[in-house]
């Protein structure tokens, strides 16, 4: 968890400058082994650099109007996080963050055959300084002196003809250097010495003392990392072997290359070519890592192993839910003049889909806001997933998967509801009533809270075959569940509404059918505004201007889902509850792992000192900067594509 705490000091130490050309090394694709399984980089980062500036986010943070709020915010980073990193490591992160000119990559690669278990995963860290080649080699020489000068031990290599210096340390080293710069606080410090002491047996004191003396004989990992400068590429890795596959690659030699790797070599030139970033990953090899875990688990205790197993072993989950199918996914992003893109692509071929990446594949179909579907929503999303297969699919998954559970399965559909109507049957008229069309679209609340935030007013609708029916099976289930307390029902315009309680909440869910569709919702206003919408049409979001357009860069509203999101709307009710009800998002934030590392968890006070949302400006000054979102997603032959577009504000353009 405090390794994550380091991303957001890179991601602020890497702004924007000015536009260098970078120095003719070899793309990622070529420089990384086909043993490269996951994969983050910036390929370019100059041109990044250069297109991100104008993305509408970078606009509102070097907006005037959050200047009080962003100075507040980067000061305290800066002292509490990023000078403490950089006098615990004697590094200068911004010595390195301004040297990237071309790629900057960091890569895990697969484990030889001669790995020895308990062996890290070999990576590589990779950072292309185009024409500041001296500059890096100026910085990696004091690197070198500060960590001597420090203590910390360094051995000379060379590989290829290349200078590297192998950093040597310990787990130990790292987690003392990280507790400087994230204390913790001891959740022990604050119990009395005598409950400390406590009453404690001899036999406790003695088992305490032989508990702690293993805890220090155990030795601390050891790793060695080796950094070294080959041309203008700083190079950063755990394993000799693959680093010399790379500057043998990097100095034009032969070996097999990412870009021959048939998923990477598919999706290369249609979208991680054009990126201004992207992360790729081959999951068939963290698969096969994760059976061997498995298997080497289940080996030593026997788990899942024995006959009668009820519950199946998770090696056997991994095949029997399908998730053997998927070879690999990508995801890329990249910023153009009319706005944001991204693609995120995931393999899996159609003739092995099974389980639960069958239950989920859907077919192209017209998937538009439907006329009843106002413009003012905040969200709209629809997906022509055959539910009625999808069932039966997760029918014979659990039943191939877990055998045991084909009797319960059985018993439980051929009895359920026979009490009280003989020929009611479960199956047929809950399940063989669902269809082909899920909905769900949200209002922004009329409350301004932090809870209203996480939960804003919404409806959920499921295509239904005979909403009578339907409606009827569900009557009885909830019968069969909760029986008659917290439940009841009402009439509305005509329609019988049934309401259910929650349990220990005074929250409830009103279940109707109309237009074809069950609906369902936590919110009775916003059910009895769809009801009404047969007799009044609203304003309808599938005529709202431009969006037809910003659909088609998504290859529009027929590949079977489509989504919708109103950044603008979202983000006005987003300014006026952090301005207004900050003591609550400190106590929200104060339950979250996170806000133990940097104190937010013992006053509300210090997180107002890194986030003061009272000098956030009102949303009408920064309202140019949002706007909406769409995406659409598909199933085709090779697998699941979804496509995102944010496009440009228009009050954002220059």
């Amino acid at each position: 968890m405090r390794l994550r705490c380091l991303i957001p000091a890179l991601l602020l130490t890497l702004q924007p400058r000015p536009f260098a050309h970078a120095a003719a090394t070899p793309s990622p694709d070529k420089l990384l082994p086909a043993s490269a399984f996951a994969v983050l980089t910036v390929p370019n980062y100059a041109q990044w650099q250069e297109r991100f500036s104008a993305n509408p986010m970078m606009g509102l943070w070097k907006d005037p109007s959050m200047k009080p709020f962003v100075d507040k915010f980067t000061g305290k980073f800066q002292s509490e996080v990023i000078s403490k990193l950089e006098q615990q490591f004697g590094v200068k992160l911004s010595d390195y963050s301004s040297l990237a000119q071309g790629q900057v990559t960091l890569a895990w690669l697969s484990k030889g055959p001669d790995a020895k278990p308990g062996d890290p995963a070999p990576f590589v860290f990779l950072l292309d300084a185009g024409s500041k080649s001296d500059q890096l080699k100026k910085s990696l020489e004091d690197l070198r002196k500060k960590w001597v000068s420090a203590g910390r031990e360094t051995r000379p290599e060379k590989i290829r003809g290349v200078e590297f210096t192998t950093l040597l340390f310990q787990d130990a080293e790292l987690k003392k250097t990280l507790d400087t710069v994230f204390p913790r606080k001891d959740k022990d410090a604050d119990e009395p010495p005598a409950a400390k002491k406590g009453n404690k047996s001899e036999g406790d004191k003695d088992a305490g003392k032989n508990k702690d003396k293993d805890k220090e004989e155990a030795p601390s990992p050891r790793h060695e990392w080796l950094v070294g400068q080959s041309e203008s590429l700083l190079v950063l890795g755990n394993s000799a072997k693959d680093l010399e596959r790379i500057l043998a690659l990097q100095s034009g030699g032969s070996g097999e290359t990412l870009s021959e790797s048939p998923n990477f070599a598919a999706w290369r030139d249609s979208i991680l070519r054009p990126a201004d970033y992207y992360l790729y990953g081959n999951l068939q090899e963290v698969l096969a890592l994760l059976k061997k875990e498995l298997a080497n688990v289940a080996d030593a205790g026997g788990q899942g192993r024995r006959k009668g197993n009820p519950g199946g072993s998770p090696l056997q989950w991994v095949d029997g839910f399908g998730l053997g199918a998927i070879r690999a996914f990508a995801y890329a992003g990249r910023n153009g003049p009319d706005g944001g893109y991204g693609d995120l692509k995931i393999a899996i071929p159609e003739s092995e889909r099974v389980g639960l990446v069958r239950m989920f594949a859907f077919e192209s179909k017209e998937s538009s806001p439907p006329d009843f579907v106002p413009d003012d929503v905040l969200s709209f999303s629809r997906s022509r997933a055959d539910i009625q297969k999808a069932f039966q699919v997760l029918e014979d998954t659990l039943t191939k998967v877990i055998p045991q559970s084909a009797s319960l399965i059985k018993m439980v559909m051929d009895s359920a509801g026979k009490e009280k109507d003989p020929s009611f049957d479960l199956r047929k008229s809950l399940f063989g009533n669902l269809g082909d069309d899920m909905m769900h679209y949200s209002r922004a609340s009329k409350e301004k809270t932090v809870e209203a935030l996480s939960s804003q007013p919404s409806i959920h609708l499921v295509g239904a075959k005979n909403p009578e029916q339907l409606m009827t099976a569900i009557r009885t289930v909830t019968v069969l569940l909760s029986g008659q307390g917290g439940r009841k029902e009402r009439e509305f315009l005509g329609h019988k509404v049934l309401v259910l309680g929650m349990p220990d909440s005074t929250d409830s869910v009103s279940i109707t059918t109309h237009g074809g569709y069950l609906v369902v919702s936590q919110d009775p206003a916003l059910l009895e505004e769809y009801l009404r919408s047969s007799e009044k049409k609203p304003k309808a979001l599938r005529d709202a201007t431009g969006l037809s357009d910003d659909a088609q860069k998504v290859k529009g509203m027929s590949t079977g889902m489509f989504g919708y999101f109103n950044g603008r709307e979202s983000a006005r009710a987003q300014f006026e509850v952090l301005k207004k009800e900050s003591g609550s998002v400190a106590n929200f934030v104060a339950s979250l792992p996170i806000a133990s590392t940097f104190g937010w968890d013992e006053d509300a006070k210090a997180f107002k000192d890194w986030f003061d949302f009272s000098l956030v400006p009102s949303f009408d000054k920064v309202s140019k900067f949002f706007y909406r979102s769409v995406y659409a997603g598909e199933f085709t032959p090779q697998g699941f594509d979804l496509r995102l577009y944010s496009p440009k504000p228009p009050a954002s353009a220059p």
